[in-house]
């Protein structure tokens, strides 16, 4: 059946039988395996049956954080001993590089 050449000589390996894949009792479940499964689809139920409500406390909850429409933005409070900085007390402290640079 196998033909030995010189250039691929055949390993005693090669000739084991090859193994079969066991047929029949496909579905074997231990409890265990059961009561994963039970559990899994009683959380999956109790997420998709809670979204609803859920989802408007947490809403509820984020937005209690957040200012009122109509409020105006916040101004920076600006501790003692510091200065604000516009861009053009920036431009006049920290000239533009090209004119800062020695000429060529």
């Amino acid at each position: 059946m196998t033909e030995e050449t010189p250039d691929k000589p055949v390993r005693e390996a090669d000739l084991d039988p090859v193994p079969k894949l066991p047929r029949g009792k496909m579905f074997r479940f231990v409890w265990a395996d059961l009561f994963r499964i039970g559990f899994l689809l009683t959380m999956l139920v109790a997420v998709i049956a809670n979204r609803d409500s859920c989802s408007q406390g947490v809403a509820k909850f984020i937005g209690a954080f957040e200012p009122p429409p109509d409020a105006a933005p916040a101004a920076p409070a600006i501790p003692p001993g510091y200065e604000l900085l516009t861009p053009e007390r920036v431009e006049e402290l920290f000239p533009p590089a090209l004119d800062a640079a020695p000429p060529k």
